[in-house]
């Protein structure tokens, strides 16, 4: 015996109405896991991120320190350097305040002899002395050294003074011609202020000064400045008879 339909409809809405709200709760179920779902990824993206972020942070502040660093440490060595290099030139001068100093030439095939001169305390020129090792024959008589070329005035005859001293004294042939080469520029010096002033004090002047090279025989005319003095003018000969010291032997003629 069949249903009526009005007995089978009765049934099957409720029933569907009740599967479609099923549905729906299911639905709004999944969308609430995929809302969360997504939420959970976000948040883990923007923890990766701020990870990252800060690992970035982390790695420029590293990055930073090691070049300050780094910095550091090229400005501690440029400051090693360049302390050994005021040390050197420190060294230089104190050995130059000595008036000699020595240095080499071609890898050590040559030695340099640098001597400075002075005069009332401030510094001259500078002269050299350049020096090669002899020839066989030199060497198997004991001679290390020679003098190869020098920029020292022609009288000083270091040719000599170097076969006499350095195979015997080295040093002491460094002191004979330090001691010519002070006592010349001192010489020099002196004759040049004379030149320059042309007067020597409040009654006399000074004429016609004629000097050797070495500086070690001058003269010179004195011509008083007050033409109402009877005086003649007086010649003047300055000798030195060691060309090493300052010592004067003066003799005065009156110019007739």
């Amino acid at each position: 015996m069949s249903t009526p339909l009005n007995t089978r409809l009765s049934r099957d809405i409720p029933a569907a109405l009740a599967q479609i709200q099923e549905d729906v709760r299911e639905e709004h179920k999944l969308e609430q896991r995929l809302y969360q779902a997504t939420l959970q990824e976000k948040s883990v993206t923007s923890i990766g991120m701020l990870l990252a972020q800060r690992q970035e942070q982390h790695s420029k502040r590293l990055d930073g320190e090691e070049k300050e660093a780094d910095l550091e440490q090229k400005m501690m060595k440029g400051i090693w350097e360049e302390s050994k290099t005021r040390h050197a030139l420190s060294l230089e001068q104190a050995h130059r305040l000595t008036g000699r100093s020595e240095f080499i030439l071609r890898g050590g095939a040559m030695r340099g002899i640098r001597l400075e001169t002075f005069y009332e305390g401030a510094y001259h020129e500078t002269y050299y002395i350049i020096l090669q090792p002899p020839g066989p024959k030199a060497r198997s008589k004991g001679i290390s050294w020679r003098v190869h070329r020098h920029t020292l005035p022609s009288f000083i005859p270091i040719r000599q003074l170097g076969k006499a001293w350095l195979r015997k004294n080295e040093q002491r042939l460094w002191m004979e011609v330090d001691e010519l080469l002070q006592a010349y520029v001192s010489r020099r010096e002196q004759l040049k202020a004379l030149k320059s002033s042309n007067v020597l004090n409040e009654w006399w002047s000074v004429q016609d000064i004629q000097a050797d090279t070495s500086l070690s025989f001058a003269t010179l005319m004195l011509c008083p400045m007050r033409s109402t003095l009877s005086i003649p003018s007086i010649m003047v000969r300055l000798m030195y008879e060691d060309k090493k010291i300052l010592q004067r032997v003066i003799t005065i003629d009156f110019d007739k």
